[in-house]
């Protein structure tokens, strides 16, 4: 009986993580990043692609202000890679346009790994293909434009 008790809390409480998912999902695709409120806790850790130090709650809800001052989300695709307990690992594809420049960046492609605690996100590790992402804005060049130069070298 209590373990039975143990599952039904333990399906409860990631039915609840997943609902957190989707809301921080929703501020990002949206750029409504106030709902980012709601959905992580202070304190807060974020963990990043780049190999920099762990940014804060505050650094954190601002960088992805940022981003969504200059980006828009067309189109976005989630997938939970895993769930368990207050783990969830997330892969996301879509695609980004830049505002300023109307670079549309296709393929974009990520993972999140969330550590929740009282239906609040505590700790997230993220990263990005750094390298599609500045393909995609035309910063570095394509796989075509590499492997035409490639074969120039020949």
């Amino acid at each position: 009986m209590e373990t039975e008790s143990k599952e039904v809390k333990n399906r409860e409480r990631e039915k609840e993580n997943s609902r957190v998912i989707n809301l921080y999902d929703k501020a990002w695709t949206s750029g409504n990043v106030s709902l980012l409120e709601r959905c992580i806790s202070f304190p807060f850790l974020a963990h990043g692609h780049t190999g920099t130090k762990s940014i804060s709650r505050e650094k954190y809800i601002q960088s992805v202000s940022q981003f969504a001052s200059k980006y828009i989300v067309l189109q976005f695709q989630s997938e939970v890679l895993f769930a368990k307990g207050d783990k969830i690992a997330s892969a996301y594809t879509g695609e980004l346009l830049r505002k300023k420049t109307q670079l549309r960046v296709r393929n974009f492609r990520a993972i999140n790994i969330y550590k929740l605690r009282k239906a609040k996100i505590i700790e997230l590790w993220f990263g990005r293909d750094e390298l599609a992402f500045y393909q995609g804005l035309g910063i570095l060049p394509s796989d075509k434009q590499i492997r035409s130069a490639m074969k120039n070298l020949d």
